[in-house]
């Protein structure tokens, strides 16, 4: 049993590790498929203009989860998360992931996704201006996410 001395003691940590939790995921998107989530555990501004995305992707199901190969106006699209992009409803502004010469993404890329396993996954994309504080984050076949929190 816990006397009220420790009790003091211990509540402000179960307190900040709750708030931690809660602060892990700052949004979070059901896919088209049952039982696949994906889960925003970052949003920053970096210098240079861009944000970098973190997310993870988490399979509870007894299937493997599989990328599949578009062909998109720009190349052919396969095994990236190049899809992501964020809607700034404020401004109506559609930030696509940022490219490089060769018109590859500056983002992680996964070919499957084991049953019962997590992936974690990233992106860079433009920011918008410094007076945008939420954004909605788009990933294909899942569902929106909207007013996720930019940090700084």
């Amino acid at each position: 049993m816990l006397t009220p001395p420790l009790i003091l003691r211990v509540l402000p940590a179960l307190i900040l590790l709750a708030a931690a939790r809660a602060d892990a995921a700052d949004a979070t998107a059901d896919a088209e498929t049952p039982g696949i989530r994906l889960e925003v555990t970052e949003l920053k501004r970096d210098s240079g203009g861009t944000l970098t995305l973190r997310m993870v992707m988490i399979n509870e199901t007894d299937k493997a989860f599989g990328s599949s190969c578009e062909f998109h106006e720009d190349g052919l699209s396969c095994a990236t998360i190049s899809g992501v992009h964020l809607i700034d409803t404020a401004n109506k502004k559609k930030y696509m992931v940022v490219r490089d010469d060769q018109k590859m993404c500056l983002c992680s890329g996964f070919d499957s996704l084991k049953a019962n396993s997590r992936l974690n996954l990233w992106a860079k994309l433009p920011a918008p201006p410094e007076t945008v504080e939420k954004i909605s984050v788009i990933f294909p076949k899942f569902m929106p996410m909207d007013d996720v929190p930019i940090r700084k």
